[in-house]
């Protein structure tokens, strides 16, 4: 296997890790921000509904047909409201549109208006976790898809050039001969890792050369000793 393929291979499966942790993350950030802004807009529909409660109790009107819905929930109640925290949590609700049960985020609440304490509930339908789940998918894959075909496309430009001194390097030492007087001199690259491996590979081939130019000079002066 060439190395840039190896290299992207590898970049691809850390790739793969790492947009699967941020899908994670991504989903978890959605659905979060998605409660956040429920309950925000549950917290603000509160207000205006303590107001029309207000004036339905000073005018006398019947609170149940006024205010029980599919969504919201009214009821005056006998005691003291243990806290006037608005509670928030998820819950499953008849959704009104698709007439099946669906998650739903959901307010509790108790009030004092008028003398009078008040139980109040809300629902309201939040983003399905299995459409975010679909869609942090979706893009995710997109994504992945685009980085995959960058760096396949990418790999191709890259091997060409940032191993194109390597490649000439290869095609130096080939057709080095040990027997040429000539050294084979490697010249330096903008690549540190390359301009190490010329100068080692100009270290060796200098030795090598040294080295058999010492031998044959003994062999030829041994073989005259010998004849002489």
């Amino acid at each position: 296997m060439r190395l840039i393929t190896k290299t992207t291979f590898y970049y691809v499966l850390i790739s793969v890790v790492v947009f699967t942790i941020g899908g994670w993350v991504t989903y978890d950030l959605i659905s979060s921000e998605i409660a956040k802004e429920t309950d925000y807009y549950m917290a603000r529909s509160l207000e205006i509904i303590e107001f029309r409660l207000e004036r339905a109790v000073n005018r006398g009107y019947n609170l149940e047909h006024r205010f029980n819905t599919s969504q919201l929930f009214v009821k005056e109640v006998d005691f003291a409201p243990p806290s006037d925290k608005i509670v928030f949590s998820d819950t499953l609700a008849m959704h009104p549109h698709l007439n099946q049960m669906e998650k739903m985020r959901k307010l509790h609440v108790f009030r004092e208006i008028s003398g009078k304490t008040f139980e109040i509930i809300m629902i309201d339908v939040i983003i399905e976790d299995s459409d975010i789940y679909d869609s942090v998918v979706q893009i995710i894959v997109r994504l992945f898809a685009l980085l995959v075909l960058a760096l396949i496309i990418g790999s191709v430009f890259v091997s060409r050039g940032l191993l194109q001194p390597f490649h000439a390097t290869l095609d130096r030492i080939r057709n080095f001969n040990v027997q040429d007087t000539r050294r084979l001199d490697l010249p330096e690259t903008k690549t540190r890792e390359f301009t190490q491996l010329n100068r080692f590979i100009n270290e060796m081939t200098a030795r090598a050369q040294d080295e058999y130019y010492l031998l044959k000079k003994f062999s030829e002066d041994a073989s005259h000793e010998m004849q002489t």
